[in-house]
C-alpha cells in the first residue's frame, strides 16, 4: 500500500473529492492503456490517471480542490525522485 495514496484518502475521508468511481475510472485509463506494473507502483502516474477521471466526470469545478489535495499530500521532493528512476 502506498503511503501517500493512503494519506490522499483519509484527508479526503468523506469521499468528495475522490470516490470509488474515479478510482475505478483511472484504474480503467491505467488498463486501457496497457501500462506495465511499473506505472501502477509509480504514484505520479496513479494521481495523473485519478486527475484525468476526475476532470472527464466532474463538472463541478472540484479539480481545483482535488489539486490542492494532491499538493497537500505530496512529500516535497517526490518529483525529483519519481523523474530519476
Amino acid at each position: 500500500e502506498n503511503v501517500i495514496m493512503s494519506k490522499i484518502l483519509q484527508t479526503d475521508g468523506c469521499y468528495e473529492i475522490i470516490d470509488r468511481y474515479t478510482l475505478a475510472m483511472a484504474f480503467i485509463y491505467l488498463k486501457r492503456a496497457d501500462v506495465t506494473d511499473y506505472f501502477f507502483t509509480n504514484i505520479l502516474s496513479v494521481l495523473a490517471a485519478i486527475l484525468l477521471a476526475h476532470k472527464m466526470e466532474e463538472d463541478d469545478g472540484s479539480g481545483r480542490a482535488l489539486l490542492q489535495l494532491i499538493h497537500y499530500c505530496l512529500p516535497r521532493g517526490i518529483a525529483k525522485s519519481e523523474k530519476q528512476n
